[in-house]
């Protein structure tokens, strides 16, 4: 195990506390100093395979890591309760996971560290490693009949179990405004995969054919609208080129165009 503290530092001392002709209490104002520093550091330990093992908060508080051999993380513990953002600038992010994957707290919820568009918040919730890019679709999309008979839009993602709550999916017409809730969604299965994420499966309520002009995005709601992040599919996977009704027709109408392309062919002969 190998122990990394980071850089300590001493703040200002207050002007009005300081008195340079006294020998002594110049001496414990640098002792209250290097004391200060000492409590603001944040220590962290890593395993044989440099993967981040645990980190000690200028806080207080303390957190163990377990990951996978990729050092994607898939669990983490703290020793209190945690805090989202850093100091006063808060940005939707527990420390804990910033501190994982940074090695700091505090960092731009709405940029892109591994350029790849998604954001560092939006990989949060979702339960991705920020410092890899993702090629892959969020939100994958098709369509399958439902009990009554109609064929509906069921959209599949991943998010990480301890932020579920902050992925809200939402439907749009014309890509201007934007709907959600259980007025338009039902959550249909929420698998855990075993690694810190589970798989959700939501049903649009909304059939064929007034289905196919729907746009569906992730909202990952952040401190304030102003620090949301969001993915939009302007183009769903998986959906028929025709509507489920005309395949229904099909499936009817088939066997008895056989017949007659039969009895044509028989009298034929």
């Amino acid at each position: 195990m190998k122990e990394r503290p980071c850089a300590t530092f001493a703040p200002p001392l207050p002007a009005g506390l300081v008195k340079p002709c006294l020998v002594c209490g110049t001496l414990l104002f640098i002792a209250l100093a290097c004391a200060i520093s000492s409590a603001r550091a944040d220590t962290f330990v890593y395993d044989d395979a440099n993967r981040l093992s645990s980190s000690t908060q200028s806080n207080g508080l303390s957190y163990s890591y377990s990951c996978d051999e990729e050092a994607n993380l898939l669990s983490a513990g703290a020793n209190g309760s945690d805090t989202t953002g850093s100091g006063e600038t808060a940005n939707g992010i527990p420390d804990w996971w910033e501190n994982y994957y940074f090695g700091t707290t505090g960092i731009d919820p709405l940029a892109s560290y591994a350029n790849d568009g998604i954001s560092n918040l939006m990989k949060y919730a979702l339960g991705l490693n920020p410092l890899v890019p993702f090629s892959g679709p969020l939100v994958t999309a098709s369509y399958q009949t439902y009990t009554d008979g109609k064929s509906y839009p069921y959209l599949t993602y991943t998010c990480s179990i301890g932020a579920a709550s902050l992925v809200v999916l939402q439907q749009s017409s014309d890509l201007v405004t934007w709907y959600s809730g259980s007025q338009y969604f039902q959550q249909v299965s929420a698998q855990d995969l075993g690694n810190g994420t589970e798989q959700i499966v939501v049903r649009c309520l909304t059939p064929l054919p007034n289905a196919a002009n729907l746009h569906f995005r992730l909202e990952v709601a952040g401190v304030s609208d102003a620090l949301s992040s969001y993915y939009t599919i302007t183009s769903p996977q998986g959906i028929p080129a025709m509507p489920g009704w005309a395949f229904v027709s099909l499936a009817v109408l088939l066997p008895f165009v056989m017949a007659r392309f039969l009895r044509s062919r028989s009298t034929a002969l």
